[in-house]
C-alpha cells in the first residue's frame, strides 16, 4: 500500500485562499483536484497529518466537546464532505504527540492493515520539522499551495 501523508494549510489551500468555512481559510477546489489526480495515479491512501485531524480526534473520542472542539468537528466535517465530491476519503490519521516527523514515524510503527511500501508527505512545512522523515517530503508552498510539479514528483517518489 502506498500512503500519502497529509496536511491541509499550504496544501490544499494558501496564502491567497478565498474559500472560508467559519473563521477558517478552507480547501480550494482546484488544489483537490491535483491531490485526486496523485491518488488514482498511484492508487495511494491518504492519512491526515494535518492539525485538522483535530476535529477527527474530537469527534470520535470527546463525549461533550467544547465550543473549540465542536468548531473543529464541523471543519473536518466540512473537509470529509468537500473530499468525497472528489471520491476521496482518509484511512486514518496521525495522533497529535510530537513533531510530525516523530508522528509519522509512531502511525508507520503501529499500523496494523495492508503493508506500507511506500509513502509521502504532502506539507509546507520545514524538513527539520520532519526530522525522521524529510527524504519523502514533497514540500509545497505556503503561497501557492499543491502544485502539478509537487504531484510529478509526489508520484516519481511513491513509485520507488
Amino acid at each position: 500500500m502506498k500512503v500519502i501523508f497529509l496536511d491541509i494549510d499550504g496544501v490544499l489551500n494558501n496564502t491567497s485562499t478565498e474559500e472560508t468555512f467559519e473563521d477558517y481559510y478552507f480547501v480550494e477546489d482546484e488544489k483537490v483536484e491535483l491531490l485526486k489526480q496523485l491518488v488514482t495515479r498511484t492508487n495511494a491512501k491518504l492519512v491526515l497529518s494535518s492539525t485538522w485531524r483535530e476535529g477527527w480526534y474530537a469527534r470520535e473520542r470527546i463525549e461533550n466537546p467544547s465550543k473549540s472542539f465542536q468548531s473543529a468537528i464541523r471543519l473536518f466535517e466540512a473537509l470529509e464532505k468537500k473530499l468525497s465530491e472528489y471520491d476521496l476519503e482518509f484511512l486514518s490519521y496521525t495522533e497529535d504527540f510530537g513533531t510530525r516527523g516523530e508522528e509519522i514515524d509512531l502511525w508507520l510503527k503501529n499500523w496494523k492493515g495492508e503493508q506500507v511500501e511506500s509513502f509521502i508527505i504532502l506539507d509546507d512545512m520545514y524538513p527539520e520539522d520532519l526530522k525522521l522523515h524529510t527524504e519523502r517530503l514533497v514540500q509545497t508552498s505556503e503561497s501557492l499551495g499543491l502544485t502539478q510539479e509537487d504531484i510529478e514528483k509526489a508520484i516519481d517518489m511513491l513509485e520507488v
